[in-house]
Formats: C-alpha cells, sequence, structure tokens
C-alpha cells in the first residue's frame, strides 16, 4: 500500500511541478508583452562643422587707393570663402531632406 501512496504522491508531484512551470512560463511571456517598445533616439543631423565658422570680415586701415584696392580683393576673396561655406550647408540641408 505504501507503494501505491509513493505512486499516487509523484504523480501528484508531477502534475503539480507541471502546473508551476505552466504558470511560470504564462506570467513571464505576460511580462514580455505589457512592455512597451523603447521610443527610437532623436538624432539631430548637423551639417559640416567646415561650414559653420565664422566668415571673417578684413578691416580697412589704408590711406590710399591702392591700399583701397587690396582691401577690396581681400574683401572678395571672403566673400568667395564665406559663399562656399554658404553653398556646402545648402548642399548639405537637401541631402538631409532627401533622406528624410
Amino acid at each position: 500500500m505504501k507503494a501505491t501512496v509513493v505512486c499516487s504522491d509523484s504523480g501528484k508531484r508531477r502534475r503539480v511541478i507541471g502546473v508551476l512551470g505552466s504558470v511560470c512560463l504564462i506570467l513571464s511571456l505576460a511580462s514580455c508583452a505589457s512592455n512597451e517598445p523603447p521610443l527610437p533616439e532623436l538624432i539631430i543631423p548637423m551639417p559640416p562643422e567646415s561650414a559653420l565658422v565664422e566668415c571673417e570680415e578684413p578691416q580697412f586701415f589704408g590711406e590710399t587707393w591702392g591700399e583701397a584696392t587690396e582691401y577690396i580683393v581681400a574683401l572678395k576673396r571672403e566673400l568667395r570663402i564665406c559663399s562656399g561655406r554658404l553653398d556646402a550647408v545648402i548642399k548639405w540641408r537637401q541631402v538631409a531632406k532627401r533622406k528624410q
């Protein structure tokens, strides 16, 4: 009779272990289902650093027409450099819009 009781207890243990295992599985799966997905990281694109350098404005300290002419040449050179930087920002912005 003891053998029958042991077999009966063994069967109950198996059922209890099976039920507990199923409950644990269900609880673990339910906890995963209720989590919200992580929010995507906001990436702010920036133009190239070389395009963000301030433009240099040459100062005029001359007194003659020749010095004024040299100053005009220097101004034109700086204007071309700044124009190139602005063009780089405009081109970057156009490419960034196409990627969105």
